[in-house]
């Protein structure tokens, strides 16, 4: 709950709060954590598109510039690099947090294993989706994470977003 607290006053008025209200009102963990989920997604383009961003020389932002790509091109990021990206450039206690409370990582990288078993498990229901069983601490962890991700990535971008 500090977490959400953290985000909610810290004034940052680009952070899509209506997604945090629905995780903290959530009474399934895998629907807050889509919530959060949703939240760091919608800095994907911006995530790579940053370095093209600043060579441009533009006065949009860089979520208009992504705006712009993907209605005159359809270009779209692609989800699990944007993600690689992240965990390259976040904070790396956050993500050993992660990694260290996890067996099922077992040897995939721990961006990947967050991808691919545990986001494509909620957001889809697909018969290569195992669904997830997950202990409540273990919830715990993940939305703490994800937190830690908007604070921080919300925060760098927040003047080019």
């Amino acid at each position: 709950m500090d977490l959400f607290e953290d985000i909610i006053f810290s004034g940052n008025d680009k952070i899509p709060y209506h997604n945090i209200v629905m995780s903290m009102l959530d009474n399934q963990w895998n629907h807050s954590f889509l919530e959060t989920y949703r939240c760091i997604e919608r800095l994907f383009p911006i995530i790579r598109l940053e370095a093209f961003y600043n060579v441009l020389g533009t006065e949009l932002t860089l979520l208009q510039v992504s705006k712009e790509i993907e209605e005159k091109i359809s270009w779209r990021p692609n989800e699990e690099a944007a993600i690689e990206q992240i965990f390259k450039d976040i904070d790396t206690t956050a993500i050993e947090h992660v990694k260290n409370s996890y067996k099922q990582v077992k040897g995939m990288g721990v961006a990947k294993w967050y991808y691919k078993e545990i986001r494509n498990s909620i957001a889809h229901y697909r018969a290569v989706h195992s669904p997830l069983n997950l202990k409540e601490k273990e919830w715990n962890i993940l939305l703490q994470f994800n937190l830690r991700v908007i604070e921080q990535l919300y925060g760098k971008y927040r003047g080019k977003i």
